[in-house]
């Protein structure tokens, strides 16, 4: 037998969790304080569906004649455990679902479509929580984590699902009460693609492209069928050109835990890993994005319609057998199950340079999303008819997005890998790449190790050929780790000195460089060590869109940025 109290034995939270009677929050009677006309109970049953109902809550009714509250009920995702302690967090204004059901709202509205609720007073509102093919209504036999609703519930209140597109309506049988609205967060992605820059920029893109890798949650899903694909990519691609977000479904973040998410994924982010928190940024990523890598989920979905390049590292067997339009054309997309795959995809000339534009947009996916641009508009219609009010004017047309808040590490050490140029035997291009994911030992001779003396790994410190340090007190701690063969670069603030490059036998080199660069300190001393290990007197280095003259004269090293052709 359990020694736990009996309601910690099953996996549902006592119901009187965080509740407190409140005096000023007393559906079905005066209101006190604001005077609200209309109480609206915004039904959740999975991460998923409280993040949708909260960004939907917080657009459609900041109305002072509506009062808004959150519940759980008790056929709840197995997900949803935590649900409560969510709700409480986010401060939303909590009733446990013994009393919702006990009560009567003027309006209920839930973010799924797997249950009419019939014992619940009051009208029903059931919306789509994503286009994804686990995400609504599918047909009989594709998608057994959905019930069937086969027959309406005997309810005195009307329950109408609200559809994305008029082909959902095959999904449904057909004495369903069901109108057509269209999909708010796709209008919303569709509406913030003049923001792109802005989204861009808080992933700190500059010229780089951004690769989103986004994952759903089952055994079909990106991190299923491909655990290490992201570690492969921050390894093969050249972090100067590139950069690396991944969207993960809420689903694996509560169910495996924020906490080993973090944990697995600790070397990526040290790596430059966007990881885009579930809560927050995952659209305006999609936005961001150069190229979607995914599944037959929601982000491969929305990048899709929006005419940004995507290729699914996974699918479903079962996706032939969902005849809805997004469906149809995320199954003719380009399929890629590895590494060399994703390269020669971002290398297609067909993908480069994406511009989201409305028109094309329009064209591509308006027959997937009905009321493009306007769903909000038709939502709210709709809505504030069941509540017997006049919507508020002008609405907004799409959820306000705001920029991805986001963790961004810039890695400490770096593989930088020279590329000798057949026809010009002075002549390399540099390709940098992550440290803290590949191979932490020189994997062959033109490849050399660059680590910042700030660095936590203690083996990436010992094993490299280059230290960068920032005072003349880290000298001492570089000679008690660095290995007999490093080198080690002190820059200087002087622009006709630049720093000093010392090596472990206390030989010296100055280097002088013609427009110092503090950003660059990593390539100048790779291409520094690289010039004098292989006795090189004059070369050019090329990195991504900068080039570099280094020379060496005696004991000095000269860099000249370069012209290149």
């Amino acid at each position: 037998m359990s020694s736990l109290p009996k309601e910690q034995q099953t996996n549902t939270p006592p119901p009187n969790l965080f509740w407190r009677n409140n005096p000023l929050l007393v559906p079905g009677k005066k209101a006190a304080t604001f005077p609200y006309q209309k109480t609206v109970l915004m039904i959740v049953r999975s991460p998923t569906t409280l993040e949708r109902s909260v960004e939907l809550a917080q657009h459609l009714f900041n109305d002072i004649r509506i009062q808004t509250f959150f519940t759980v009920p008790d056929n709840r995702s197995s997900f949803g455990n935590d649900l409560e302690l969510r709700i409480h967090q986010k401060h939303l204004p909590f009733i446990p679902w013994q009393q919702a059901r006990a009560t009567s709202f003027d309006l209920g509205i839930i973010a799924s479509s797997i249950d009419d609720f019939p014992e619940l007073d009051m009208p029903l509102l059931l919306i789509s929580h994503g286009p994804g093919a686990t995400s609504n209504r599918s047909l009989h036999g594709v998608n057994n984590a959905h019930s069937d609703i086969s027959t309406a519930s005997i309810s005195k209140h009307s329950r109408t699902i609200c559809l994305v597109s008029e082909d959902e309506r095959a999904l449904y049988s057909s004495h369903r009460d069901l109108i057509t609205i269209g999909d708010p967060v796709f209008d919303s992605l569709f509406l913030s693609i003049h923001h792109r820059q802005e989204f861009r920029n808080a992933l700190q893109a500059e010229t780089r492209k951004i690769i989103v890798v986004s994952s759903t949650w089952n055994l079909n899903s990106s991190v299923a069928s491909h655990p290490q694909f992201i570690n492969e990519l921050l390894q093969r691609l050249p972090q100067d050109e590139y950069i690396i977000a991944a969207i993960l479904h809420p689903n694996i973040w509560v169910g495996h835990g924020e906490w080993q998410i973090y944990t697995w994924l600790h070397d990526a982010i040290d790596a430059g890993l966007r990881l885009i928190p579930y809560d927050g940024g995952w659209q305006t990523t999609i936005v961001a994005a150069d190229y979607v890598l995914g599944d037959n989920g929601s982000v491969s979905i929305y990048a899709n319609e929006l005419g940004i390049p995507t290729g699914l590292i996974s699918y479903s067997p079962d996706e032939n057998l969902d005849q809805r339009g997004v469906i149809r054309k995320l199954a003719n997309t380009t399929r890629i199950n590895t590494i060399d795959g994703v390269l020669d995809f971002i290398s297609d000339e067909s993908n480069h340079d994406v511009h989201l534009d409305e028109h094309h947009i329009r064209a591509r996916a308006a027959t997937d999303f009905a009321n493009l641009g306007n769903s909000m508009s038709a939502f709210a219609q709709l809505a504030y008819s069941k509540l017997g009010l006049t919507p508020p004017q002008p609405v907004l047309e799409g959820l306000q997005l705001k920029p991805p808040q986001v963790q961004i590490i810039q890695p400490l050490s770096n593989w930088c890998t020279f590329h000798q140029k057949t026809e010009q035997p002075t002549f390399f291009s540099i390709i940098r790449t992550p440290a803290t994911v590949g191979p932490q030992i020189p994997q062959n001779r033109s490849s050399i190790l660059i680590a910042d003396i700030k660095e936590h790994n203690y083996r990436l410190l010992q094993n490299a050929s280059g230290i960068i340090l920032h005072s003349y007190d880290d000298l001492s701690y570089w000679h008690c780790i660095g290995n007999a063969h490093s080198f080690a670069y002190l820059p200087q603030a002087n622009k006709h000195k630049a720093g000093v490059l010392t090596h472990n036998d206390g030989s010296l080199w100055n280097i002088q460089i013609a427009e110092p660069s503090t950003d660059k300190l990593a390539q100048i001393t790779a291409m520094s060590i690289h010039s004098i290990t292989n006795c090189i007197p004059r070369a050019t280095y090329l990195l991504h869109q900068h080039a570099f003259l280094v020379t060496l004269e005696n004991s000095s090293i000269i860099i000249h940025s370069a012209t290149h052709q």
